[in-house]
């Protein structure tokens, strides 16, 4: 057990209830989630904007850093991520649709298996073939098929309006049509995260 340093409160001495820290004792932080989540929202209300440009200049300066240790930690901690997305998976019903589609969809390049009775077609608004197509229009210099998928120099499939913006099961099947979809590529596509079309 572990007992958190600003609320008192003693929890599992996890990661499930601390953050990591390799600097302190036992590799966890000193207080708990929770308390460090309530003092980061403190913090960005004071002056989001400044909050904003100061995340985004440390971005691009450590990016290549904090994405090969973040690489490092998804791959030694498989187990918890796994447990944490079955449930989720399993208590949220927009997350689990939201999972469901971007596996078909990603399915969908990687093995072209899709057919157009599919339930693809019925995310898309067409088949795999078709889908492939439009992709390919809008492919910016340098994009090929052997370089989609996840890595600095790899491209993504970005959602222009963003799915975080869905506001139920209907917003997300048409926020997946492909329409809504383009190449683009990744460090683009992290840096842009859940921003909406007119604030990129």
């Amino acid at each position: 057990m572990r007992k958190c340093t600003k609320c008192g409160t003693e929890k599992e001495a996890t990661i499930e209830y601390f953050n990591q820290y390799n600097k302190g004792i036992l590799g966890l932080s000193t207080d708990c989630k929770e308390c460090r989540a309530k003092y980061q929202k403190a913090y960005r209300d004071k002056d989001p904007e400044k909050i904003k440009e100061r995340q985004k200049r440390s971005y691009y300066k450590h990016k290549e850093k904090r994405n090969s240790e973040a690489r490092e930690w998804a791959a030694n901690n498989r187990s918890y991520i796994n447990s944490k997305v079955r449930h989720k998976r399993a208590t949220d019903p927009m997350f689990r649709i939201a999972s469901n589609i971007r596996r078909a969809i990603n399915g969908s390049i990687v093995y072209n298996k899709s057919k157009k009775s599919s339930k693809l077609s019925q995310y898309l608004g067409c088949n795999s073939q078709e889908f492939k197509k439009y992709l390919e229009s809008l492919f910016q210099a340098g994009m090929t098929w052997d370089n989609y998928g996840y890595g600095n120099d790899k491209w993504n499939i970005d959602h222009k309006t963003p799915l975080a913006s869905a506001k139920g099961v209907e917003d997300l099947y048409l926020l997946n049509h492909f329409s809504n979809l383009q190449p683009m590529w990744q460090p683009e596509n992290f840096a842009k995260r859940d921003k909406m079309p007119d604030t990129v």
